[in-house]
Parts: C-alpha cells; structure tokens; sequence
C-alpha cells in the first residue's frame, strides 16, 4: 500500500479470495462423495460468502496496518483510494502513479541508477486491466454442498475441517497477519 495509492474497484463488492484450505477441502468432498453415493455431480464451493469481505474492508485494513506496521524507506503517508468509475480512476493513476513514477525514475536516471517506477507501475496498470471485471462486479456462489460436508466432518471422533470462513469471519486478522509477513519479509530484503 505505499506504493498503491488508487485501487480501481467497487468499495461494496465482495472479494472472492480462493483461502488456503482448497486443498483440504478437496480431499474431504472425494470423502464425501464416496460417503454418499449418486449420480449427481457434486460442486463443492470454498467461498467466503457466508462472512463477505468488502473490497473497502480489505483495503482500508491493508492501509492501517501499513500506518502501524511500516515499510521501511516509505516516501508517502500510506493511503489509498477505492474508485469504481474507469474514468476518475484513469485521471487519478495518471497523478497519483504515472507521474511519481516519472520523477523518481528521472532521479534515478541522474543519478546514474537504473530506472525501475515507470516499468513497474506499467505491470501494475496491466494487473489492474486485467482484474478490473472482477473487482467491480460480484457473485453468489452456493456453498450447500459445502457445508453438508462440513457437517458429516464434524461428526467424526477425529474429523477437523479447517473454518471454511476463516476469511471473511476474520477478515481484519487474516489481511493483518498478511501484511505482517509481507512487510517483515521486504524490510528484510532491504
């Protein structure tokens, strides 16, 4: 978030974040499914539909946390703006990206250092192309299967199913815990 100073997204819109027990949750539904014998195709949803994060949410936690737990060698107070509109966030990019990334890559040249901002924000602008669909728009995915599966886990002497919502029920804690290893792991680099 130091450098990401305007984000194009809708504030309001769920973001649908693939959590890390995937995996587990493969394993249980081909349980499951053996569990329960048919000749219906099954479709196991890992969502966080149930405790949605908000893409304000995510982005107003990331700032924080970069307020209290900083990078070092930060040049601007961190922050960062969520716009849905393509045009307001074009003109923003243009001021709050491009041409920071201009000047600095112009000091960098007189100082005879190879120039890095100006690639790196083109990448970024790429990324942001790239996810602009689905950072404006949301779905609903069904998550019934799901939570069956959940409950057949449960009922087992030995049966521990990692929290399905583990994301959106502790949204704040899961983006902090983020950004901590995130920023431990550049301050180290540096």
């Amino acid at each position: 978030m130091d450098i990401v100073k305007v984000l194009s997204a809708k504030k309001d819109a769920n973001v649908d974040i693939v959590p890390d027990f995937v995996v587990d949750s493969m394993i249980c539904a081909a349980w499951h499914v053996t569990l329960h014998p048919n000749n219906n195709v099954k479709v196991y949803n890992c969502t966080n539909n149930a405790y949605p994060l908000r893409w304000g949410q995510m982005i107003d936690t990331l700032v924080q946390c970069n307020r209290e737990t900083p990078i070092n060698n930060v040049l601007l107070y961190p922050f960062c703006l969520v716009i849905a509109n393509k045009h307001v966030y074009n003109i923003l990019n243009i001021f709050l990206h491009i041409l920071p990334a201009f000047i600095v890559d112009t000091f960098l040249k007189l100082s005879s250092r190879k120039p890095i901002m100006m690639k790196g924000n083109k990448r970024f602008n790429k990324l942001i192309a790239s996810a602009y669909y689905f950072s404006t728009h949301e779905w609903t995915f069904y998550r019934d299967n799901i939570s069956k599966m959940m409950v057949d886990v449960e009922t087992l002497k030995d049966g521990i199913m990692p929290v399905e919502d583990a994301i959106g029920a502790h949204g704040r804690i899961v983006v902090t815990l983020y950004w901590m290893t995130l920023s431990e792991e550049l301050n180290l680099r540096q």
